[in-house]
Order: structure tokens, then C-alpha cells, then sequence
């Protein structure tokens, strides 16, 4: 998981993760909502996400899809912050179910918290099912 991961002072940086999504899943676009703190400062922290679904057989260095930012303004130092959830975020590859996703999440580095260190406390990802049963 992502929680509690550090991304440092003011320089563009990216944590990535995987997630295989359920049968049910109807293979569209998803969207995301970070859950962030930061130690000090005022301004905005600007995080995005973007993923590449990858099957057998499919080179690695397939590109990711187009990278969308969320913005949200930082209201009290070491307090919870539930980021907006982003716009439509279309998974580079052949994305379908049961296949895993690979993620890429980057804290911009022209943000404006001013070079102070923000924490990861987790990230929610949407999406929706076309079916509940995941047989």
C-alpha cells in the first residue's frame, strides 16, 4: 500500500503500486482521491496518477496513460486532507478485468507548498462495477 509514504521537499516524485481489478468491473475510466498531510507550510499540493495495464507477454516498458493532477489546499499542518476526486483517468494497454494495473502516482514538483515534505496517508481509487458477482 501507499499509506504513510513521504514525498520529499519540492521535487517532482512518484511512488508506484499495483492493483488487480475485481471480474465485476465494467473496464472504463476510474477516477482517484489522495488522503494527505503535510508537516508545515500553506499553500496547494498538487498529486497525479496514471496506469498502464499489462498481460502476458506485453513489454514492460509499455507507456503509461495520460497523467491527471488533483489540487487541493493544504488547511492545517498534520491534519487529515481528503483530496477532490480527479477527472476520468483512461488506463493505457488492454485493460479488463482480472488483469493486474500498474500505477504511477506523482506529487508535482510546481506545487505550492513551498518545498515542504508531504505525506501519503492513502489513496482511494473509484470506479465502477458492471456486475456484483466476480465469478
Amino acid at each position: 500500500t501507499l499509506n504513510y509514504d513521504y514525498f520529499q521537499l519540492a521535487a517532482s516524485q512518484s511512488a508506484f503500486f499495483d492493483y488487480t481489478f475485481p471480474a465485476g468491473w465494467d473496464e472504463g475510466t476510474i477516477t482517484f482521491r489522495p488522503e494527505w498531510t503535510a508537516i508545515a507550510g500553506s499553500g496547494t499540493f498538487i498529486v497525479g496518477l496514471q496506469g498502464v495495464s499489462l498481460g502476458d507477454g506485453v513489454a514492460l516498458d509499455t507507456a503509461y496513460g495520460t497523467l491527471v493532477n488533483v489540487t487541493d489546499t493544504l488547511l492545517s499542518a498534520s491534519q487529515v486532507h481528503v483530496g477532490p476526486a480527479s477527472a476520468a483517468i483512461t488506463i493505457a494497454g488492454t485493460p479488463t478485468a482480472g488483469k493486474k494495473t500498474y500505477f504511477r502516482l506523482t506529487r508535482s514538483g510546481a506545487d505550492g507548498l513551498g518545498g515542504q515534505e508531504v505525506r501519503l496517508l492513502g489513496l482511494v481509487l473509484i470506479y465502477t462495477r458492471a456486475s456484483y458477482s466476480d465469478a
